[in-house]
């Protein structure tokens, strides 16, 4: 471990011997009040209704509703995502991993991005419902991919979007957030 962590006071924070959770086996069971909320049960009461997001994708929701694959993606389908970042077409060949001038005759051509890239710009806009979501802003959560993060090892969140290994750190990131663990 890390001498930095060992230095931190919540490191050196221990849970009470007593300390023990007590929570019913239903305590997180889906209900049936409303089609977009669950409640949280503690001791036989409704402790809190959390809202259940069943459209995974902020931009794309149109574009994958009613398909049973991941559909095949054009420039015109993903523009709002890349606005959302504000890529040039330079960012956008580096975060696709592919050449300056695809990108061009994608415009032109109105060609399919391709199976692959379709699926790793899914991927991406489920993150953005998520840190949406989450941080309550598109602006906030802007804020929070361009700054480093010190669990994603200093690097912004953002560059780690460009890696599909990445992607899956930057949403166990938010997830963590989203349990109160601010990273």
């Amino acid at each position: 471990m890390a001498e930095k962590d060992k230095k931190d006071p919540v490191y050196k924070q221990k849970m009470p011997k007593d300390f023990k959770v007590n929570e019913p086996e239903t305590a997180y069971a889906p209900s049936h009040v409303g089609k977009s909320t669950i409640r949280i049960n503690q001791d036989g009461n409704v402790i809190a209704s959390v809202p259940i997001y069943n459209d995974a994708f902020y931009f794309l929701s149109n574009t994958v509703r009613n398909k049973s694959r991941v559909p095949n993606l054009y420039y015109r389908d993903i523009a709002q995502i890349i606005d959302f970042f504000g890529f040039l077409q330079k960012d956008l060949a580096e975060f696709l991993h592919i050449d300056a001038s695809t990108i061009t005759r994608w415009k032109n051509n109105k060609t399919a991005i391709g199976v692959l890239r379709s699926k790793i710009i899914f991927d991406v806009d489920k993150i953005i419902t998520k840190g949406v979501r989450i941080f309550g802003s598109e602006q906030d959560f802007k804020e929070w991919l361009y700054l480093p993060n010190y669990a994603l090892g200093d690097i912004r969140p953002l560059d780690m979007l460009k890696d599909p290994y990445g992607i899956e750190r930057v949403d166990g990131a938010l997830e963590a957030i989203s349990w109160g663990n601010y990273i």
